[in-house]
């Protein structure tokens, strides 16, 4: 922070780990970083997502700097949890229950009466009358998801599968020349980022031709085809 109160940035060190991604192995990396810009005494805090392994840095770290430069950095502290993937862990937990279901006739018949009332004109009508939360108890066909976890791990399955191995990517590839699309790789999400499960629908959605014929004409991932009211669905979260 400048004297302008303007925060600048430098990456200091960036570089791939070649051994297990322990947290004992990563503190080192670290600590050398440090070693090597001589600013172990300036380290004031560590911003992490929530994996286990974050939190054994800052135990490690801790000690290696009292260990070899007698600085006592208050690990617990100094460590900042990234807010970002907390509120993607919410959100992902929150989808995971979400139950979306057609209006029943009783509900349509309520809602057309209440617009013949209302003079406004609601440009999402269409959206709200297709998404409605499911008001009837689960039945025995219920799984532990609710509608859009279903719809979210049909879309992560599929992901993963156009991603590998390498000639099934290949394959998928030639059904987006069919349907004019870009040769894109599908996108995987995963817990520990925060925007991944967005990024992952998206990708979807732009690719939703040809993941629909992959799909289709492959035996192994019949059981992930995805129904339009799952592809609706997956346009709501948009």
């Amino acid at each position: 922070m400048d004297q302008h109160f303007i925060l600048h940035e430098d990456l200091l060190n960036f570089q791939p780990l070649h051994t297990t991604h322990t947290g004992r192995h990563i503190t080192q990396y670290i600590f050398d970083s440090l070693c090597e810009f001589g600013i172990q005494n300036k380290l004031f805090c560590i911003t992490t997502d929530n994996a286990s392994n974050n939190y054994k840095i800052i135990k490690e770290l801790s000690f290696l700097l009292c260990d070899h430069d007698c600085i006592s950095w208050p690990g617990d502290s100094r460590h900042i949890p990234c807010l970002a993937h907390v509120l993607n862990l919410a959100v992902q937990a929150f989808l995971k229950k979400l139950n979306i279901a057609p209006m029943t006739e009783e509900e349509e018949w309520m809602l057309k009466s209440s617009d013949e009332d209302d003079d406004d004109d609601d440009d999402d009508s269409d959206a709200y009358r297709r998404l409605q939360p499911q008001r009837t108890a689960p039945t025995s066909c219920s799984t532990s998801q609710g509608r859009f976890g279903q719809t979210i791990t049909k879309l992560r399955s599929i992901s993963k599968a156009i991603n590998f191995p390498p000639s099934r990517t290949k394959d998928f590839h030639h059904y987006c020349e069919s349907k004019r699309l870009p040769k894109l790789k599908a996108v995987q999400d995963h817990a520990i980022r925060w925007n991944a499960t967005y990024n992952m629908i998206e990708r979807a959605v732009f690719l939703k031709d040809a993941i629909s014929v992959f799909v289709h004409v492959r035996n192994e991932l019949s059981k992930y085809a995805l129904t339009e009211a799952d592809w609706e669905l997956a346009e709501f979260l948009l």
